[in-house]
Formats: C-alpha cells, sequence, structure tokens
C-alpha cells in the first residue's frame, strides 16, 4: 500500500512539474511573438523611419568628394549662381522704374555703375572653383553631414507613430530591459526558454520512465490484485492529465521574409508574426464553453 501512495505522489509531482514548466514556457512564446508583432516592425512607422534614417545616415557618411562628382557639383554651383544673378538683374531692372524722374535716374546710374550682369556670369567658374575648395575641407564637408542629418531628423519627427507600445513596454519592464532594448529582451527570452525546454524534457522522461515501469510491473509475478488494478490507473491518469493540461494546440502565422533594395542598401524586416495562440485542450474546451459553441 505505501508503495502504491508512493508511486502516485511522485507522478503527481512529476504531472505538476511537467504542467507548470509548458506554462511557463507558454507565456515565454507568448512574449517573444508578442515582441516580434508585425505592429511593431513592417507596420509601425518609427521602424520604417529608423531603417530609412540609417540607410541616409550611412550613404551621407560614406559620401566623399572626387574628379567625377566634383564636376558635377560645379555644375550645379555654376547654375544656381547664374539663376541668382538673373534673378538679382530682374529685381533690379524693377526697382529702377519705381519712384519719381529723379529717383529713378539715381537707381539707372548707381545699378549701371555696381552691377554689371555679363561680368558677373564671367566671374562664375571662378566662384566655383572656390566654394568647391571650401566644400573639400574636411570642416566644412563634416558640417554639411552634421546639417543634412539633422534635417532628415527634423522631417522624419514631423510624422510621429500611432502605434501602441503599452503591451510591448509591459513586457520590457517586466524583465527590467528599457523599452529601446527588444532586441537584448528577445535574446534574454529565448535564453530562459532553451532552460525550460531542457528542464521540460527532463521531468518529461522522468514521467515517461515511471509510466512505462508502471505497465512493466504487471508482468512481475505474485503482484497483489490492489496493485495490479491501481498502477495502471495512475499511470492512464498520468497521460490523461498531462495530455489535456499542457499547451499543444499552437497556431503561429508570420511573414518570414519581406526585403526591397533602397539606393543600394538593403531595408528588411524578418520573422514579423501576425497572429500566434498557444492553448491546452483544457483551454480550448474552456473557451468553447464560454463562446457558446456548444450550444
Amino acid at each position: 500500500m505505501s508503495l502504491i501512495i508512493l508511486t502516485a505522489l511522485i507522478s503527481t509531482f512529476l504531472i505538476y512539474k511537467v504542467v507548470s514548466l509548458s506554462f511557463e514556457k507558454q507565456q515565454i512564446n507568448l512574449e517573444i511573438s508578442e515582441l516580434k508583432s508585425i505592429k511593431y516592425g513592417l507596420f509601425d512607422v518609427n521602424e520604417w523611419k529608423q531603417k530609412i534614417t540609417d540607410v541616409f545616415f550611412d550613404r551621407i557618411n560614406e559620401y566623399e568628394l572626387n574628379p567625377e562628382n566634383k564636376e558635377h557639383l560645379k555644375k550645379y554651383i555654376e547654375t544656381g549662381i547664374y539663376i541668382l544673378i538673373d534673378e538679382v538683374d530682374r529685381f533690379l531692372e524693377t526697382e529702377q522704374d519705381k519712384g519719381n524722374l529723379i529717383e529713378q535716374l539715381i537707381k539707372t546710374f548707381v545699378y549701371s555703375v555696381s552691377f554689371n550682369k555679363n561680368n558677373f556670369k564671367g566671374q562664375v567658374p571662378e566662384w566655383a572653383d572656390e566654394i568647391i575648395s571650401i566644400v573639400e575641407t574636411p570642416e566644412t564637408q563634416n558640417r554639411i553631414k552634421e546639417q543634412l542629418s539633422s534635417g532628415l531628423h527634423v522631417l522624419f519627427d514631423k510624422n510621429p507613430s500611432l502605434t501602441n507600445y503599452s503591451v510591448r513596454n509591459t513586457i520590457l519592464d517586466k524583465y527590467n530591459f528599457a523599452h529601446s532594448e527588444t532586441v537584448t529582451c528577445l535574446q534574454y527570452l529565448e535564453t530562459e526558454k532553451e532552460g525550460l525546454n531542457k528542464k521540460l524534457k527532463l521531468f518529461s522522461l522522468f514521467l515517461i520512465f515511471l509510466t512505462i515501469s508502471i505497465f512493466c510491473s504487471q508482468f512481475i509475478p505474485n503482484i497483489g490484485s490492489l496493485e495490479k488494478t491501481v498502477y495502471p490507473l495512475i499511470a492512464l491518469c498520468s497521460c490523461f492529465f498531462v495530455g489535456v493540461l499542457i499547451p499543444m494546440i499552437s497556431l503561429d502565422v508570420r511573414l518570414d521574409t519581406f526585403e526591397f533594395i533602397l539606393i543600394g542598401e538593403k531595408i528588411e524586416f524578418k520573422n514579423q508574426v501576425l497572429y500566434f495562440r498557444s492553448k491546452s485542450i483544457i483551454q480550448v474546451i474552456k473557451i468553447l464553453f464560454q463562446d457558446g459553441s456548444f450550444n
């Protein structure tokens, strides 16, 4: 009788450990799927802005003047100066017609002496070379890159994301991670999951070994009738409770990879979870009763 009680206690303990570890693993899987949810990735404006900004920053930092792009830049500078000179000329012509006759005569004389459009345009190539020489200095290039980077930040900050991060932030707070440390938290959860898997396999093996031993005991000669009846019941109950209590029904829908090329750089989103649920048989039955699906 004492052996029966001991066997029942060991079986109960192993069932408890297998079920509790399975629920811990289920919770971690749910948290991992939430952190990998597509709403924080492909469907998140902030994530798009970050990836695109990184690409532009890389291009800005990699940009250096060379003989080829220097000529292109010089042409752009010259064109800009020519347009500016034409605008100044049109403005002065308009101003000459304003005021009384004396004012108009004075303006015409001053403008003709101080501003000669053709003379200014003849100096444009020289001015462009001087501007290029200034732009070529490391200090100027660094300032230009800083201004471009600052401009990108201002541009992207104008369109805030509408994504609700409360659930994700709750998970990060639970494990004492900053709200920007999603990747680090995922690595931690994956490590915890591996540890749970090892423990779960160990206790499952013990339970399987106990169940097989119980069935094998039926072939031992001179076994009592009580043991012959109770032992199989213990084994069957162990299999039943483990079968209906541990989460074994999972639905995982995800987008494996989404990628495209932007100005020579690859932007990609991986393992974007669209939907994830993990339930035990008893949990499924409970949901069916709550929804009235059995009626």
